[in-house]
């Protein structure tokens, strides 16, 4: 029997690259694998839905779309659309490994409901030599999670990817994480502009949730299997680099929500672990703006760090558990932190 995929790809005015990332998806077929591709064209104004549309009008595997919402709704959007039982996210400048599938079968194979592999940086003229993607590694829920917030002693890779599209998921996950995306960013202001309007931060949450759903463990393919191509209107290149503040701050306030969603679950362990790191890299960002004299969001940033504190204290068998956690990360916070972004 096939397995089908759809991958939702948001573009605009990207008609150079675009094709080159459709058909990188659509390379993913194979006996077992049948991929689908969603367009939505954000009003592009350099021809590229009328190039999509020529170029794809006899496929029955590419839709192309129209709609003039802005990147996190036409996400949402995108995400209505699917009709299949396996799903992710592409971007228009990036590509997929051409052995994106080996992920997919092995996924199938384990009965999992998801699977994640990893992504490299390469500058857009080129396209990075991949390999077959044949050594996985199989990890507890929880301590793969627990990686997102400095705990990897345990995981082969010293950094972990944020962007969607080194994952295959559950589409029903992907509209699950609409409800919580939106109900989180909607709570404050500070949430709403990086998270739904520079959509830094509900990448990381698809992973999050995936991951904190997960039954089990949680496969991960030791390989590079997607590109994030770099060039000067790539989001890696035009937003700060997370040694600024702007991607370390959407990604903070991604990890806040798991943290919520383990509390929630009465999970004190893991809560207070994740908290450890989060008072921390929240003072270390907060720290940073001061230093470089960029006060805005300082005040949301302190409200965010108290609330986190707040709620652990309230819960004095967290207490603990966050001191030892605290000890634990006491050297991890001084050393520079990768974070891999959507290009």
């Amino acid at each position: 029997m096939e397995t089908e995929i759809t991958f939702v790809l948001p573009t605009r005015n990207r008609k150079t690259w675009v094709k080159r990332a459709i058909d990188s998806c659509l390379n993913c077929e194979n006996n077992t694998i049948k991929p689908y591709v969603v367009v939505i064209d954000g009003e592009s104004e350099d021809g590229t839905y009328d190039y999509l549309k020529e170029a794809y009008m006899h496929n029955t595997r590419v839709q192309i779309l129209k709609n003039g919402c802005n990147f996190m709704e036409a996400c949402f959007y995108g995400v209505g659309l699917i009709k299949t039982e396996l799903a992710t996210f592409m971007y228009d400048d990036d590509i997929l490994s051409g052995y994106f599938s080996g992920m997919i079968n092995h996924m199938i194979e384990h009965k999992k409901d998801f699977v994640m592999g990893y992504g490299q940086v390469c500058n857009i003229e080129r396209i990075y030599p991949f390999k077959p993607v044949t050594d996985f590694q199989h990890y507890p829920n929880l301590q793969l999670l627990l990686g997102y917030y400095g705990y990897r002693d345990a995981i082969t890779y010293t950094f972990l990817p944020v962007s969607p599209i080194c994952c295959v998921t559950k589409a029903d996950l992907l509209r699950d994480w609409i409800c919580h995306v939106t109900e989180f960013a909607n709570k404050y202001i500070m949430r709403e502009y990086f998270m739904l309007k520079k959509n830094i931060g509900p990448d990381l949450m698809i992973y999050l949730l995936s991951i904190l759903t997960n039954k089990n463990d949680v496969c991960v393919a030791s390989a590079t299997v997607a590109q994030f191509s770099e060039h000067p209107t790539s989001m890696t290149v035009s937003y700060e680099t997370y040694m600024n503040t702007d991607l370390a701050i959407g990604y903070w306030l991604a990890r806040i929500w798991a943290f919520e969603y383990l509390l929630k679950k009465n999970n004190r362990r893991e809560s207070a672990k994740c908290a450890s790191y989060l008072v921390l890299s929240g003072l270390h960002i907060l720290m940073r703006k001061i230093r470089m004299r960029r006060l805005k969001w300082s005040l949301a940033i302190i409200r965010e760090v108290s609330a986190i504190c707040l709620k652990i204290l309230k819960n004095m068998a967290c207490i603990n558990a966050l001191i030892a956690a605290l000890s634990l990360l006491r050297e991890n916070v001084r050393k520079k932190t990768h974070e891999t972004s959507p290009a």
